[in-house]
């Protein structure tokens, strides 16, 4: 018999790392209420001169890249692209002195980002590592900015997201497009997500029933729109490796199309940010008309200001920029228990 008991708490172990793991994090770059990135060697100068911004990673490092991409155009008011490494490392004429290529990789060796961080320096492009301290990657780069060690892979989405965010809020104070009084109240929103993680409102009991209901699809298709369709991607991912799910993820604009006659699928809408409840919210609808199995992972307030009330899992609020960090954790807890769940219907099925 598997000590289940035993597994669950190695699994809260993991989630706690999480939070460890990102408050090491921001107690290294906020420092006296000020962000500080000792490592980032950019001069004022050269980030007044950026026209562009390009993020870059592979796997669930670009998922990183695609979640952010909005977020960092909005801080920086620069126009700001996800492209993959495996794409960017061919490219010839997208790559400019005046673009910045901020390289996403947890581990640092992936070979397709290395390249395409050879083809930017090439090019003569400003690069930003956000990668692990001591690696290749972070070797070839002059300006970086390290992520936190982490003992468990839920922390890759979590670490990689708020390093680029963090990075993003920096080149928007030195562009002024993010004021003081904004960077302060930033600061400390971030400063308390390692206590939103590690106390989570979910009960274990509520995510159980949450995991029973998910146990019983075949299908589970993930969406959302922009940052949170990014989360959405990197979510399915964690679904199908850890707890052996058929997951994938899709537009929330594509779901009506592509997955409403799929037999016995659940549709797991996942909304982060108030602003885009406007473009979200009709087709949240259309989908629960057309589907009575969904559940919607949301925050507290977009659920109230919606009147969404029944068929979610919700956390609490921050500010859009992280909340997707929130929101990450409590779908990986989700993933969790789903798998507690499943290797206790294993061990019935051998006793039997």
């Amino acid at each position: 018999m598997t000590d289940n008991l035993g597994i669950s708490n190695l699994y809260e172990n993991d989630i706690s790392e999480v939070a460890q793991s990102i408050r090491r994090f921001l107690d290294e770059v906020i420092q006296k209420d000020k962000l500080v990135l000792p490592t980032l060697k950019m001069s004022r100068h050269a980030i007044k001169g950026l026209s562009e911004i390009i993020l870059t990673g592979s796997g669930q490092s670009f998922y990183t890249a695609q979640a952010m991409a909005h977020n960092t155009e909005m801080l920086t008011d620069l126009p700001t692209y996800a492209i993959p490494s495996a794409l960017l490392k061919g490219t010839r004429g997208v790559l400019y002195r005046d673009a910045l290529v901020i390289a996403i990789s947890q581990s640092g060796e992936n070979a397709d980002t290395i390249s395409a961080v050879k083809r930017a320096m090439v090019n003569n492009a400003k690069v930003v590592a956000v990668t692990a301290k001591d690696s290749a990657l972070a070797k070839m780069c002059k300006s970086k900015v390290y992520l936190s060690d982490c003992d468990t892979s839920l922390c890759t989405f979590q670490n990689e997201y708020l390093a680029v965010a963090i990075l993003s809020m920096y080149l928007g104070e030195v562009l002024r497009c993010m004021s003081k009084i904004n960077m302060s109240v930033s600061l400390r929103l971030a400063q308390m997500l390692p206590g939103k993680l590690s106390f989570t409102p979910n009960s274990e009991k509520e995510l159980q029933n949450v995991a029973d209901f998910i146990g019983k699809f075949d299908n589970i298709v993930f969406c959302g729109y922009s940052t949170d369709e990014a989360l959405a991607q990197a979510v399915a991912e964690k679904f199908r490796l850890i707890a052996g799910k058929t997951a994938f993820a899709l537009p929330i604009y594509d779901i009506a199309q592509s997955c409403l006659e799929l037999k016995n699928t659940l549709i797991v809408p996942i909304v982060s940010n108030s602003a885009s409840t406007p473009i979200v919210m009709p087709y949240i609808d259309a989908i629960k008309y057309s589907c009575t199995d969904t559940i919607i992972y949301t925050t507290k307030n977009i659920a109230h200001d919606c009147e969404i009330t029944d068929g979610t899992v919700t956390v609490d609020d921050s500010i859009p920029l992280f909340n997707p960090i929130t929101l990450a954790t409590v779908l990986q807890q989700t993933i969790l228990e789903l798998e507690v769940n499943t290797i206790s219907i294993s061990d019935s099925d051998q006793s039997a």
